[in-house]
């Protein structure tokens, strides 16, 4: 008998901790959505985009991150929220996307300068004349005339003064005349929220850039 109400205690003692785990991630997710939402829809008045949907997502919560939408300079420019697996559960990386119908025949890959990146692709193929550019990044790219005319000094300059907006950031890559980069860097933390609004001015002279280019017959 008494081992029943031991085992009885026992189970009890587990189902609370249970519930107790089960309340703090759901508190925990309804503060994190609390401050996407604000963050999102401070970023989204700053650079003039629409909060125009929310995004299912596949884990066992219901946070729908918000997703902002609309026109900067007559280009087509989406940022959202992308639900990753990591080592902890999962994890939100913030995606931004750039249309640049001018650069549909262009492909290029921006890095930041890292051992992981020579590790995987050797150095880069693109040379520059600027003194601490490559320092910073390195560009992988099948059209190396058109990336030097692209990456002017002055935006050489501007992606060095912003370096640090780009500490989280996998590659940026211009593919189909779209620009995507993926930031490991979640928008409730309003750190990161400047940091990708300074990424998407970027972005813009990029595709400004781009737009400027001599047209090919």
């Amino acid at each position: 008998m008494q081992q029943f109400l031991v085992a009885i205690i026992v189970l009890l003692a587990i189902a609370l901790v249970i519930y107790a785990v089960v309340f703090l991630f759901k508190k925990l997710s309804k503060k994190i959505e609390a401050k996407t939402d604000e963050q999102f829809k401070k970023l989204g008045q700053a650079l003039n985009l629409e909060s125009t949907r929310k995004i299912q997502l596949f884990n066992s919560t219901k946070w729908q991150p918000l997703c902002l939408e609309g026109t900067i300079d007559t280009l087509r420019c989406g940022i959202f929220t992308e639900e990753v697996d990591s080592h902890d559960g999962y994890d939100f990386n913030t995606i931004i996307e750039v249309e640049v119908e001018e650069g549909s025949g262009i492909f290029f890959e921006l890095y930041r300068n890292n051992s992981f990146f020579k590790l995987l692709h050797g150095h880069t193929n693109v040379d520059f004349n600027h003194p601490t550019f490559s320092k910073y990044f390195l560009i992988r790219t099948t059209d190396v005339d058109k990336v030097q005319k692209i990456f002017s000094t002055a935006l050489m300059d501007q992606l060095i003064k912003n370096r640090k907006a780009f500490l989280y950031m996998s590659k940026l890559r211009l593919k189909n005349g779209k620009m995507k980069i993926s930031l490991q860097a979640p928008m409730y933390v309003e750190k990161y929220r400047k940091d990708v609004f300074d990424i998407v001015q970027i972005l813009i002279a990029i595709a400004s850039s781009i737009k400027e280019l001599p047209k090919t017959k």
